[in-house]
């Protein structure tokens, strides 16, 4: 190969094995599979540098001290201390923390990109529905239902031990 500048003749060169690597892609890169798992074992399991990295970054979004706060009649920030919600605060569900819960959901996020979560509803029968628990879910599990035709979501399916389990998007709060 000739490269010139400004019409003089610099070098010449050429490459010997150039015909001999080959990875099958026109553009010689190699990607792996892209699901879930392989995301899991190359970055998480694997890479003790990405590990880290999501590691940090997990782990400082999970010691952010959540409260609930509202304004008050005169303008000012109140923490509300007895609001509902300060129980998940506390306690997310029987296994985990608000701590470990964060940290499962923004690692889950780093690696996949995505990242659900469940709540569990208590109705009161009046009319007042209350957060019980929130639970991480794993995204590999997770398929985003597309309408074919307009391209909305119209919702998510969770695939565990051969059960699926339908969430549908409502629509107001989209």
């Amino acid at each position: 190969m000739k490269i010139k500048f400004w019409g003089k003749k610099k070098e010449e060169k050429a490459s010997r094995t150039a015909m001999v690597i080959s990875s099958g892609y026109p553009s010689g890169q190699v990607w792996s599979d892209r699901d879930y798992e392989n995301f899991a074992k190359e970055t998480y399991m694997k890479n003790v540098i990405a590990f880290r990295c999501i590691d940090m970054i997990a782990k400082a979004v999970s010691f952010v001290p959540w409260k609930i706060v509202r304004e008050t009649e005169n303008g000012e920030k109140e923490t509300v201390y007895d609001h509902p919600f300060n129980l998940i605060l506390k306690k997310a569900n029987p296994l985990n923390s608000w701590m470990s819960l964060t940290y499962a959901f923004i690692s889950y996020f780093c690696m996949s990109g995505n990242s659900f979560m469940e709540r569990i509803i208590i109705d009161n029968n009046d009319k007042v529905k209350t957060i019980k628990e929130l639970w991480v879910l794993r995204p590999d599990r997770m398929t985003i239902n597309v309408d074919n035709k307009s391209g909305i979501l119209k919702g998510y399916t969770y695939t565990y031990a051969g059960n699926n389990i339908n969430y549908e998007v409502d629509r107001v709060s989209m």
